[in-house]
């Protein structure tokens, strides 16, 4: 074996060779592992931000950034690295890009390591090989494009991230704390947040945690912030989905209604699709009212005792100190009064409810007062320390009964204008009535010209209950006074202006005992004029001539009504009671007609009575009015027994062969046809009409009251036809007088002459 000997030169290529192979293995795998690494940052980056992952998916994202490019750097460069060539697998690189070299480069690598043959071939083997080394180019032997290719790609992908960070900053600093486990949301085109409008005020801690009342309804607004979606869907916990549309104002509204448990919350729309944030309303039992209690205190004058209602409604005299007991649960809750219609607010003080039995245990409420000056309602507006309100108030309330004005009935003088003379007296019979007490009753006589004159008059109290005919019980009034007086016409005017010619306004004043201001009624006032005693007894006879009119129609009416009931008698006698009720009906409304008209020329046939008497014209009449004062101070009919008497009275003798006294007749015979015929006829149809009793029967009754009244209207008639003759032949005489009386005085005034 030959001893090999150093060859520098081939050894110095073969270095320089593997030195070069190996910069483009760890050129190749450093650009690999950047290119795998930033390729997948990216990736990454785009499935997180178009999807928005969930941290599981992120985590194992970040795994994997780790492990793509180590397993990158192990396949790319760490196993190439250890598969590097030796010497002679080297040489034969070399000699692949230079054919010409006939493996003579390889030859010597072997020969150096193992000399095999002659010293003298090796060493020209050897020799050879430094002299093809010399000056040999490794250009061809390696191809660095790939390499160098990657490496691009790799500058490429880092370019593209530093675009994207530059150009999303704020996403990529998102996109690394989500990687690296932190929970912030990507930013969207639209984000929803969720504000209830309800419950409990607001914590600043936890402002989507809201306590609401059961039952109550809980609106909830939806605002989107950016870009606004065509719809918005409100989802809750319990499955339940509600799609809202858009408010004027862009946001969305809805009305979570009748809340009974816990539910949570959310709102999707465009592309905020997750559910959060969450809102969560926690249920709890809303203040209450368990019982209201109402006490109130009349006002002093009223003589009332004081009432306690547990019913949360009552009724008081207006002025009335109401004073409002309110039973809240829980005990602790606080609040206000709401009243109605003016809205005013009252506060709900602490105070001790009452008891509604002595052995009840007391209990502490809240209460307000007020004076009752009208109706009023009320609601009660509670608030619990969790700042709950009770969902529906209530609707409670005071009915203010009103004191009214005293009322003032008229019955003489009946007319609204009366006629007297200068010595003459003015009956005066008035019913006055009032809910709580009358105070003071007065006369105005208030002229046409000059200050008025004002008369006390002395009121008799009454007995309410006499008006127990007439009207319920329930309205029946506390006070019921009656005034009558004759008063001299002298005293109603002003010291010698009652005189012919003069006028003047009656009205009678009533005031109550409401304080502080009572109130005060007038009656309608009555026009008293002083005539003469011929100009009054004209105005009699125009009087008694429209009455003469009035009895003529009456007695034309009674005609009919007497041939229609004739002929509704015949009807009943055949007809069933289902086809006569009608019938029946239309006669009773004839009878009323027939009363009323009856009762109209009474009245005004007993006023002129009445005024002929108290004109004081006939010296012997005197004596009838004195008895006027005892007629009824009903001003809707005639006193009949009043007239009866006096006519009696009058047909004796007692009141002279006058005016007077014939008038006194015709008066009582006007209120015998009104209230005994008129008034029989009439109530027998009207209780057939009501009660179905025999029609047939009433008919007969009222037939019969029906042909009295008609006689006794024709003997009405007669009496009137001969006061106008009498009337005619006093007129006559009168004016005789008069001539006579003339013809003296120029007799005499000739002589004084001569």
């Amino acid at each position: 074996m030959v001893e090999s000997r150093p060859s520098p030169i081939l050894a110095g290529l073969l270095a320089r060779a593997r030195a070069r192979l190996a910069g483009i293995v760890l050129l190749h795998g450093a650009a690999s592992t950047m290119l795998a690494a930033l390729g997948w940052l990216l990736v990454a980056y785009l499935l997180d931000r178009s999807l928005e992952l969930p941290a599981a998916i992120r985590l194992f994202h970040l795994l994997l950034f780790a492990a793509i490019p180590l397993f990158v750097l192990w396949r790319e460069w760490w196993r190439p690295w250890r598969a590097r060539p030796r010497d002679e697998e080297l040489a034969v690189l070399v000699e692949r890009a230079h054919p010409s070299l006939a493996s003579v480069l390889v030859s010597a690598v072997q020969l150096e390591r193992r000399p095999e043959g002659s010293r003298e071939l090796v060493a020209a083997t050897v020799a050879r090989a430094e002299a093809a080394a010399r000056g040999l180019d490794l250009a061809g032997v390696f191809d660095p494009s790939k390499a160098r290719q990657r490496l691009r790609w790799s500058f490429a992908a880092l370019a593209a991230v530093a675009l994207v960070g530059w150009l999303d900053a704020q996403g990529a600093r998102i996109f690394l704390a989500r990687i690296a486990g932190a929970e912030v949301s990507w930013p969207r085109r639209t984000e929803l947040v969720l504000e209830i409008r309800a419950g409990t005020p607001v914590d600043p801690a936890d402002p989507l945690v809201r306590r609401v009342a059961r039952g109550s309804d809980v609106p909830v607004v939806v605002v989107a912030r950016g870009e606004t979606p065509e719809e918005v869907v409100l989802h809750d916990s319990s499955g339940r989905r509600q799609v809202l549309a858009a408010t004027a104002r862009g946001n969305f509204g809805a009305l979570v209604r009748g809340v009974s448990q816990d539910v949570e919350l959310w709102a999707t729309g465009g592309d905020d699709q997750d559910e959060g944030p969450k809102a969560k309303l926690i249920v709890l039992v809303p203040p209450d009212v368990a019982g209201v209690a109402l006490e109130i205190e009349p006002p002093a004058y009223a003589k009332l005792a004081s009432s306690l209602s547990f019913d949360g409604a009552a009724k008081a005299l207006q002025g009335s100190r109401v004073r409002v007991h309110v039973l809240p649960s829980p005990p602790d809750a606080r609040g206000v009064a709401r009243l109605e219609p003016d809205g005013r607010a009252l506060d709900l003080a602490p105070a001790r409810y009452p008891a509604d039995t002595e052995s009840a245990p007391a209990k502490q409420g809240l209460s307000f007062e007020f004076v009752a000056e009208a109706t009023t309602r009320f609601r009660f507006e509670l608030t619990d320390s969790n700042g709950l309100s009770n969902p529906d108030p209530g609707l409670h309330g005071i009915d203010v009964i009103e004191d009214k004005a005293p009322r003032i009935e008229l019955s003489a003088p009946a007319r609204s204008d009366l006629d007297t003379t200068a010595q003459g007296l003015v009956a005066l019979r008035a019913r006055i009535e009032d809910d709580f007490g009358v105070a003071q009753v007065e006369l105005s006589c208030e002229p046409v010209e000059g200050d008025p004159l004002l008369v006390p008059l002395e009121a008799a109290r009454l007995d309410p209950a006499t008006l127990a005919s007439e009207r319920p019980a329930s309205e029946l009034p506390r006070d019921l006074r009656a005034v009558v007086r004759r008063l001299e016409a002298a005293e109603l005017f002003a010291p010698g202006a009652c005189a012919p010619g003069a006028a003047c306004d009656l009205v009678v004043v009533a005031r109550d005992i409401k304080e502080p201001q009572p109130r005060t009624t007038r009656s309608q006032p009555v026009r008293l004029r002083v005539l003469s005693d011929d100009e009054f007894l004209r105005r009699i006879q125009d009087r008694l001539t429209r009455a003469q009119g009035s009895a003529t129609s009456l007695a034309e009416l009674l005609r009919s009504k007497e041939s229609e009931w004739r002929e509704l008698e015949t009807v009943l006698a055949a007809a069933v009671a289902e086809e006569t009720s009608a019938a029946v009906s239309a006669a009773a409304a004839g009878a009323r007609r027939v009363q009323g008209e009856a009762r109209s020329l009474a009245r005004e046939l007993c006023s002129t009575a009445e005024a002929i008497l108290l004109a004081r014209i006939e010296e012997r009449a005197l004596a009838a009015v004195a008895q006027l004062d005892g007629l009824s101070s009903d001003a809707r009919r005639a006193d009949l027994a009043g007239w009866t008497r006096l006519a009696e009275q009058a047909t004796g003798g007692a009141f002279g062969n006058g005016l007077a006294p014939k008038l006194v007749e015709i008066a009582a015979l006007s209120a015998s046809i009104s209230e005994i015929h008129a008034t029989e006829a009439a109530e027998a149809l009207a209780g057939a009409e009501s009660s179905n009793a025999d029609a047939q029967a009433a008919t007969a009754q009222a037939l019969r009251s029906t042909r009295s009244a008609l006689e006794e209207t024709e003997r009405l008639l007669s009496k009137l036809a001969e006061w106008d003759t009498l009337q005619s032949v006093l007129n006559l005489t009168r004016d005789i007088l008069e001539a006579q009386k003339n013809l003296a005085e120029r007799t005499k005034q000739g002589a004084q002459a001569k």
